[in-house]
Parts: C-alpha cells; structure tokens; sequence
C-alpha cells in the first residue's frame, strides 16, 4: 500500500504486507484488559477469572500477558486443562514449575513465599480451565488466597460456565474476579 492509503486509513503500518511466522492480530481493546490484569494481579488479593466464548481472544490474552510480565520479577507457570484435570495432576504440574519440594498445597505455597523473599511472584496461567475437575478449581482458588507464608496469582482462562462453579466452590463470598471478553 502507498503512503496515501496508510494516511486515509490512519494506520500505522501496511496490512498487506507479508507477517512474520507466528503473528497473531491483537486488537486495541485487548490492550486495556490486559492492563487491567497486570494491575489485578499487582494490588489484588483474589483469584482472577477471563472468561469469553471460543475464539474470544482467551488465549492470545494469555500469550500476551505471559510476554508483557517482567521475567525479572515474576516466575510464570502455564498450564492447560485439557493436559491435567484433576487436583493431583495440577498440583504436580505446579510444583515441577516452581521447583517446590512436593505437590502438596503446603509445599507451593511455601515455595511461592520463597521466590517472593527474592522479589518474584509465581503467575499461575491455566488455560482451558473449565476443564478441570472442581477438586482442582478448589486447590487453586487456596492457592490464590495463600497461607501467610505465600500465595500465586492464578489466572484461569476459560467459557462463562466455569465462574458458577466456581461461585459454588468459593469460600469467601467471592474468591475470585471475573473479567468477560
């Protein structure tokens, strides 16, 4: 396209030009809510919950957020849930991730209190998550409240069904955050 076209159409590069490999389209609005995340899992407390219907973005948002972290300051583990659905399996998935000692809740928790002593977070990002069994959805939603000793910033990516489970597996009133694409 010439300089004529981009200005009429004020855009800032041709998209009609060969992309690289690999290259996903990222619309602006996405921009804001991953801001939003970033903010979230800085000053809140609570378990964060993306919900969006399929081909929403959920799992671009997640690529996005995992490259615009501080890899100095956070320590990020992925998980999907099509690959483990139950307690055992993500806890075994989580602990292989953050080097913990054992997969027992205690011992991430632990863990996670640790790599915070050295100025990192653990960033806990599941995709797929309505997958998992809420035995598993259990274990994450303490794990994102912590013990005192630690705590992980659970990120769950998944279809708007899996926030009333959630809803029903809550302790608190609300332990979670849901933000909908």
């Amino acid at each position: 396209a010439d300089d004529a076209f981009l200005s009429y159409y004020e855009l800032i590069h041709d998209p009609f030009t060969p992309r690289v490999p690999g290259f996903k389209f990222f619309p602006a609005q996405r921009k804001s809510v991953l801001g939003q995340l970033h903010h979230l899992a800085r000053y809140g407390q609570l378990l964060l919950l993306i919900v969006g219907p399929k081909g929403s973005g959920k799992t671009l948002l997640r690529q996005a957020l995992v490259a615009s972290t501080n890899k100095q300051a956070v320590h990020t583990v992925i998980l999907s849930g099509r690959e483990c659905v139950g307690e055992s399996g993500v806890l075994a998935q989580i602990a292989r991730g953050i080097e913990a000692g054992t997969s027992s809740s205690n011992a991430i928790l632990s863990r996670a209190g640790q790599l915070a002593m050295t100025g990192q977070e653990v960033y806990l990002l599941v995709d797929d998550a309505g997958l998992l069994e809420d035995q598993a959805l259990q274990a994450l939603l303490s794990l994102a409240a912590g013990n005192g000793e630690g705590r992980l910033h659970v990120f769950l990516f998944s279809g708007a069904d899996i926030e009333e489970r959630l809803r029903e597996l809550s302790e608190e009133e609300k332990g979670f955050h849901c933000i909908e694409l």
